[in-house]
């Protein structure tokens, strides 16, 4: 997983944004579109060294991490070179209402990747994939250094958390202004009281692995967003909002080759 630090300079005042990605190659990271939309974005965009991604990272706060006597190698920090956001991408769909339709992006690192025991990429569904997760367990697992708390910081440690797909659309029963409408690109997932993604969990993996290959993680989707305050935020037991990474396969192999 990778850790991406989107730094915003705006006069004297400068500002840093954080949100987590995916390693599917030795050159591109895949993320959530809406972490960039504090800036006028085009698909194709130079960052121009103004992000970094860091790669290999569990704790945040510490130069090593170790756990039962050993130690991980350290962190590296990767330029981002080039931004890939989908083109389709909209905050709302003015046409079907649905919110963070195609929220999915691409960076492309400035060098390419030397990938270590801690620094690994993760299998993309493609068709290979799709068959695998007809025999997956329908528990998925999601990632990321977001809140644990509504409200309080973000974790220093990289969490996860198992979550239940969910295939029902009515999101937000409690809430009059939730974003109810979920389109087929779209999954959801969890609906625990007190579990799931939060807020700095964005473009973070979906994962699931198989029990023929146990050891092998594809990433099905993308952290989009969690429900509005109205329906309690953060771990209210409405499941959260994930883009379908298999819907935008092609899309991929078109950017990345």
């Amino acid at each position: 997983m990778a850790y991406i630090q989107d730094v915003i300079s705006n006069g004297s005042n400068t500002k840093s944004i954080a949100c987590g990605g995916s390693i599917i190659s030795d050159k591109y990271i895949l993320t959530a579109a809406h972490c960039f939309m504090h800036k006028e974005i085009s698909s194709g965009q130079f960052l121009r060294n103004k992000t970094n991604v860091i790669l290999g990272e569990h704790a945040l706060s510490h130069v090593s991490y170790c756990h039962s006597h050993r130690c991980a190698s350290p962190p590296v920090t990767a330029t981002a070179d080039r931004l890939y956001v989908h083109p389709e991408y909209t905050k709302v769909n003015p046409v079907t209402g649905v919110y963070s339709d195609n929220d999915i992006a691409l960076i492309r690192l400035e060098h390419p990747i030397t990938f270590t025991d801690n620094i690994r990429p993760i299998c993309l569904p493609t068709a290979y994939g799709q068959y695998l997760q007809q025999f997956a367990e329908k528990t998925y697992t999601a990632a990321g250094w977001g809140r644990t708390t509504p409200g309080g910081p973000t974790s220093d440690i990289l969490m996860a958390v198992k979550v239940p797909r969910q295939y029902y659309m009515n999101l937000c029963p409690r809430g009059a202004t939730c974003r109810n409408v979920i389109s087929d690109k779209q999954i959801c997932a969890g609906g625990i009281q007190g579990e799931g993604t939060c807020y700095g969990d964005s473009g973070g993996p979906l994962m699931m692995s198989v029990g023929l290959h146990p050891t092998t993680y594809f990433v099905v989707g993308v952290t989009s967003y969690v429900v509005s305050k109205d329906a309690g935020g953060c771990g209210s037991g409405v499941p959260d909002v994930y883009t379908k990474v298999s819907e935008y396969i092609p899309w991929i192999l078109d950017t990345i080759f």
